[in-house]
Order: structure tokens, then C-alpha cells, then sequence
């Protein structure tokens, strides 16, 4: 069976109309899109910031999905990681 990667995963949540934040080392804030860039196809919007920047959850520090209380997504570093 295929397994979807990191980013596809966050981009079906996105398209369910979900929330979906990284708390991820050095990739902190909301996760606004994902589109088809071929190296930083995901956007977030920095905690903080108006501007927003792109990054990659594929390839790097291994993160996952985690559901929090308040319903949210958030894509955090695998434990023993950081």
C-alpha cells in the first residue's frame, strides 16, 4: 500500500477543512497551503508574523502528526529527536 508523505498528509487535512500548526523545530506556525513546489512546497505562516515562508516536512528532522485537545493538527518532531 502506498503511504502518503508528510506533506500529502497535511494537505488532505487542509482540504477537510481541518487546522493544521507546526510546532516543529525551526518551523513554527500555522500551516496555511501546500502546493506543488517542487522543494518548499508548504506555506506557513511564522507565530507572530505577517509575511509567510515555505518549507518541506519530507525530508529532514523526522516529524508527525499529533491531534491536540483543542482540535487541531499539529506536526511536531518525533520523540528523541530534537
Amino acid at each position: 500500500m502506498y503511504k502518503l508523505r508528510m506533506n500529502e498528509k497535511i494537505r488532505t487535512l487542509l482540504a477537510e477543512g481541518q487546522k493544521v500548526h507546526s510546532c516543529a523545530a525551526g518551523r513554527v506556525g500555522e500551516i496555511v497551503a501546500v502546493d506543488n513546489h517542487p522543494l518548499f512546497p508548504v506555506t506557513i505562516r511564522p507565530r507572530g508574523k505577517k509575511l509567510m515562508g515555505a518549507t518541506t516536512f519530507d525530508v529532514g528532522d523526522p516529524v508527525e502528526l499529533q491531534r491536540r485537545d483543542d482540535g487541531c493538527w499539529c506536526v511536531v518532531n518525533k520523540p528523541g529527536q530534537v
